[in-house]
């Protein structure tokens, strides 16, 4: 039985998240649901005679996000009270999930460590700007695509990073891995994180001779089921469908295009509205040069620098015109874009000390600007609004808890 001191630990380091919840609650009250896919995922039982048979004519006719369409259904159908309270510990489990790999991977053990991580996580969720976390969190719908699916999909991860830091987990968090990776891949985004951190997770334990059947079993588990979600016949029946009615000439597009795309309105939403992020990671990059010399702190001041002329040249361009990415102007805008995201994961690899975390927090901002690039390889990069950064957002709050982890551990431990 916990004495009262420890319960009192306890609640010390995760009394952030806490607050987090009494957030989310106040946040989701009074949001009802909204006509149009609110409706449609709620009534799918009612419009197709049961939920099985949604699922059937969903993936043969829309896509191959049927897992999530069936959480949704069977969520929504709930009093809208108890979906507000649900939904808001669902949001607080993600932001713990996070810290928790940060933890992990970091090597984060001490109470007040975790308390801080546990702060900034909540803090940097709550600055979230008011367009994104509308159309991605408080939307009912686009809970269930954007935060639902990344919730499970650390909660798969949490199994591959305890194996890399030889720490064990119990049985509760194993099941719960395998439900993740049950649905984590029924998002697109999600599925390919999955697939490429899980494949990088089980190379280095093949390379530290810690590789077990199971993490294997669990890599072809969501393997699997990614696999279902990506042969789909409805996703091309969807995308041709989206790309009729919200980019007509979409498909005259090489790829190329697309690529720039992408980056330039994910650079554009994110630099207009949740700049946050970015100012985060170069404050904590600013804080780990100066702990470690002269020269990285004045390399880390002229990124901070640079980032507020970056911000100026994107927020410079027009966004949501296709058509004028053949201009010199934007081609320039490119190439510093581009040049000045090589310089930040430069600066992540070499200010972490650890070889392996660094380049693991280094492959996390990577992914988020891949997950950028993707977006402009859908026909919806425009139509979906501020909604298709909120992965890319998610994964930079990732990196900004994995850097003060560092902040707080690594310089002082490895000295």
């Amino acid at each position: 039985m916990p004495s009262l001191k420890q319960k009192i630990k306890v609640l010390y380091k995760y009394s952030p998240l806490i607050c987090l919840f009494i957030y989310m609650i106040a946040r989701f009250y009074g949001m009802d649901l909204q006509p149009g896919d609110d409706l449609v995922f709620r009534d799918a039982h009612i419009t197709y005679g049961s939920l099985s048979e949604a699922m059937k004519v969903m993936y043969s006719s829309w896509g191959g996000r049927v897992v999530i369409l069936a959480i949704a259904n069977l969520i929504l159908r709930l009093p809208l009270s108890v979906v507000r309270v649900l939904l808001s510990a669902l949001c607080v489990l993600l932001v713990y999930y996070m810290v928790r790999t940060a933890c992990l991977i970091m090597g984060i053990r001490k109470d007040k460590s975790i308390f801080l991580v546990n702060a900034m996580a909540s803090i940097l969720l709550m600055l979230m700007s008011v367009t994104l976390f509308h159309s991605s969190i408080l939307w009912y719908t686009g809970f269930f695509f954007y935060p639902l699916p990344l919730l499970a999909y650390f909660m798969g991860m949490l199994p591959f990073y305890s194996a890399l830091q030889s720490e064990k987990i119990g049985k509760p968090e194993v099941i719960l891995a395998v439900i993740g990776l049950a649905i984590c891949p029924y998002m697109e985004q999600t599925a390919v994180l999955f697939l490429a951190s899980a494949a990088v997770c089980m190379g280095v334990l093949i390379g530290q001779k810690k590789m077990r059947w199971e993490y294997a079993a669990l890599f072809i588990w969501g393997m699997l089921h990614s696999i279902v979600q990506f042969v789909a016949p409805g996703n091309d029946l969807r995308s041709t469908a989206e790309q009729l009615k919200w980019f007509p000439g979409f498909d005259m597009l090489g790829n190329s295009d697309k690529f720039m795309m992408g980056l330039f309105h994910s650079a554009y939403t994110l630099f207009q509205n949740d700049h946050v992020i970015f100012l985060s990671i170069l404050i904590l990059l600013m804080l780990l040069g100066y702990k470690a010399g002269k020269i990285r702190l004045i390399w880390s001041f002229g990124l901070l620098f640079a980032s507020f002329f970056i911000k100026k040249l994107v927020n410079g361009l027009v966004d949501d015109t296709s058509w004028l990415l053949y201009d010199t102007k934007y081609y320039v805008t490119l190439g510093v874009l581009i040049f000045w995201i090589l310089l930040i994961l430069f600066s992540l690899y070499d200010q972490v000390q650890d070889k392996l975390k660094a380049m693991i927090v280094t492959l996390y901002a990577f992914a988020a600007v891949m997950e950028c690039v993707l977006i402009g390889f859908s026909p919806t990069v425009y139509a979906s609004g501020a909604r298709v950064v909120f992965f890319s957002y998610m994964l930079l709050l990732l990196v900004s808890c994995m850097l003060l982890g560092e902040l707080l551990t690594g310089r002082s431990e490895n000295k």
